[in-house]
């Protein structure tokens, strides 16, 4: 019975870890999406400022 209790336990923890690894990953996703929305922000800007003294 207690062979049986570690293995869920186990499975338990292997699949918190899971979600928590897929959390992180959202997270770091989410991340990398705002650098390049904040990137593309400021290459429009610079292109306008070139824009104005041209």
């Amino acid at each position: 019975m207690s062979q049986i209790r570690l293995y869920l336990d186990e499975d338990i923890l292997e699949r918190s870890f899971v979600k928590a690894l897929r959390n992180a990953g959202a997270e770091i996703e989410a991340d990398l999406v705002a650098q390049q929305a904040q990137y593309e922000r400021l290459a429009a800007l610079n292109n306008l400022k070139m824009q104005e003294t041209a």
